[in-house]
């Protein structure tokens, strides 16, 4: 396996960045914080005063104190340290939670739709995701515009980027592009 490793000193910590030929690679600093780096190539940022490092797509999301946020390959801030919680990023947006809403944080660190008391992944199919308020299931698109109004006390996938969702006791089927 060929490892390549870049140090960069920034405002935060010390920037490891590897590019690895096969496998994947685990790095530790001196106060056991881990991260693990990906094929491509990856910053992993150790120092003292953070917590885990996790790369989503070349940006990590950092742990510092309890609270995440994400940084560049610089190891500049996009976003505050703020966030209980930060997922992976798929198709360009990863699932966060902060206090206890959820929303959507965009590679550049600007936050969608952090209102909802439940979230998913936006449907491959259809590009929209669907989301739970107050007790009601609707879905939105990925600008955070609601396309499919919280109407519903249950929505679950169906088949086609088709959902079943559940109004009144009854269920009818919902397709988040055309309701």
């Amino acid at each position: 396996m060929t490892v390549k490793l870049q140090l960069i000193k920034s405002g935060i910590g010390l920037i490891v960045w590897a590019t690895l030929s096969s496998h994947s690679v685990y790095a530790t600093n001196p106060t056991d914080t881990a991260g693990q780096l990906s094929q491509e190539m990856h910053p992993l940022v150790i120092g003292c005063d953070f917590g885990t490092s996790s790369p989503h797509y070349g940006i990590p999301a950092i742990d510092e104190r309890g609270k995440w946020g994400l940084v560049n390959k610089d190891g500049k801030a996009l976003t505050l340290f703020q966030y209980d919680a930060i997922g992976p990023f798929h198709k360009g947006l990863a699932m966060v939670q902060k206090d206890s809403k959820k929303g959507f944080l965009t590679m550049l660190g600007s936050e969608i739709a952090l209102m909802y008391d439940e979230i998913s992944y936006f449907s491959r199919d259809t590009s929209t995701a669907s989301v739970k308020k107050d007790g009601k299931w609707g879905f939105i698109n990925k600008e955070g515009k609601v396309v499919i109004p919280l109407l519903y006390d249950e929505v679950r996938p169906y088949k086609n980027g088709e959902y079943r969702g559940k109004k009144n006791g009854k269920w009818v089927y919902i397709h988040p592009i055309t309701g």
